[in-house]
Order: C-alpha cells, then structure tokens, then sequence
C-alpha cells in the first residue's frame, strides 16, 4: 500500500512539474531513480517490504504510459552524466 502511495504522488508531481516547465526532459530517467532510492530508504526505516513497494510504485508510475513517453525523448547520455555528477558530488 505505501509502494501504491508512493508512485502515485511520485506520478502526479513529475505530470505538475512538467506541465509548469520545472523539469527537463534528461530528468525524467533521473526521477525514477531517485524514488527507488527514496522508496528503498524510507521503506527499510520502518521495516517494511521494501522491494516489494519499489516494484509497486514503478508500476504506478508508468502505468498510464505518459511517463514511457517522456523517458523515450530524452538522451541516455545525458541523463548518465548528470547522474554521474550526482554521485560524485554526493561523494
């Protein structure tokens, strides 16, 4: 239920953000990534099954295909290398 909730305002908060111009097309692969994470952390602080609601809140991410969409306009390489900077900035 928490995976359910989780892809659904996962979901709704990239349609918002897209539809105002507040993301780009390279950080749609980026999103996905970032509510695995998210999800996997989150999940795992309150002893749920966290890859059971991962698997979940994909699946509600893409289920209406618009996300499919929008990740199939955008430059694998470009999203690798801001994701590549994202890493070593963390580190």
């Amino acid at each position: 239920m928490i995976g359910i909730f989780l892809g659904y305002t996962a979901r709704k908060a990239i349609q918002f953000s897209e539809k105002k111009g507040l993301i780009d097309k390279e950080s749609f692969l980026s999103y996905s990534i970032a509510v695995a994470l998210i999800g996997t952390g989150f999940l795992n602080l309150i002893g749920s099954s966290d890859f059971i609601a991962v698997f979940l809140a994909g699946n509600v991410i893409t289920w209406t295909s618009w996300f499919n969409e929008q990740v199939a306009e955008t430059h694998f390489q470009n999203v690798i290398d801001s994701l590549c900077k994202l890493f070593f900035f963390f580190f």
